[in-house]
């Protein structure tokens, strides 16, 4: 699970150029991430003698089912208790990171964001010290908030 985990999104190393701004690469926009995972990963399992047949086809699945959907970019869909735990973990993450992302970019002293039709809702930015009649946050505010939000709980 953890491998998968970490290994799911691998073809994006590729997918993904770093030349003077973020954008995809020729082979990304032609490929896409999943297949280039796969390339990935078999390139270094092909390096491991005695690599066991079994963890290399559960990492592929990895790789292949978590979009969740066919009509998603799925080429299969999860089938395992793991592999829906990942799809689940990478759902939630990609939308948790785009509601923070929208709340981050609001007017500052906004309540709200303006509808979203990805998420087919609007959200709801809690100002802190508002009820008290303190000024809202500042922006550079909400991103100290949002990497603290980030760090690791120790307990």
């Amino acid at each position: 699970m953890i491998a998968g985990a970490v290994l799911h999104d691998i073809g994006k190393v590729e997918e993904l150029g770093t030349s003077r701004r973020l954008g995809y690469t020729t082979r990304g926009q032609l490929v896409g991430h999943v297949a280039l995972g796969l390339e990935i990963l078999e390139r270094h399992v092909a390096r491991l003698e005695g690599f066991p047949i079994e963890i290399k086809s559960l990492l592929q699945y990895f790789i292949v089912s978590h979009h969740g959907d066919i009509e998603k970019g799925a080429l299969r869909r999860p089938a395992s208790p793991e592999a829906i735990l990942l799809h689940y973990l990478d759902e939630v993450d990609a939308r948790l990171e785009q509601a923070w992302r929208l709340i981050d970019r609001g007017p500052t002293g906004e309540e709200w964001t303006a509808y979203v039709p990805s998420l087919e809702r609007q959200l709801y930015r809690w100002c802190p010290g508002a009820e008290e009649g303190r000024p809202p946050m500042a922006a550079s505010d909400w991103e100290l908030s949002r990497q603290a939000r980030k760090q690791p709980s120790l307990s």
